[in-house]
């Protein structure tokens, strides 16, 4: 995020067997990335989390959007 060192992924998780699984969710990617590959992660801006975990239509709203633009930042 060119706003921040943190980047927020979507996902999924729960437990099967006592065991914890996790997904990170992915889509088509945005201009931003389709240069590297065709798929991103569902990335989520720090004001959206609550909205992922709490609002299941704010939920669809971010999982339906383009997402945020990424920026390349040196290593």
């Amino acid at each position: 995020m060119p706003h921040s060192a943190m980047l927020y992924m979507a996902g999924l998780y729960s437990q099967f067997d006592k065991e914890d699984r996790f997904v990170i969710l992915t889509r088509d990617a945005n201009t931003s990335v389709c240069r590297v590959h065709h798929r991103m992660p569902v990335v989520l801006e720090q004001m959206h989390i609550r909205d992922w975990l709490k609002d299941r239509d704010a939920a669809r709203d971010i999982l339906s959007g383009a997402g945020p633009e990424l920026v390349a930042k040196p290593w």
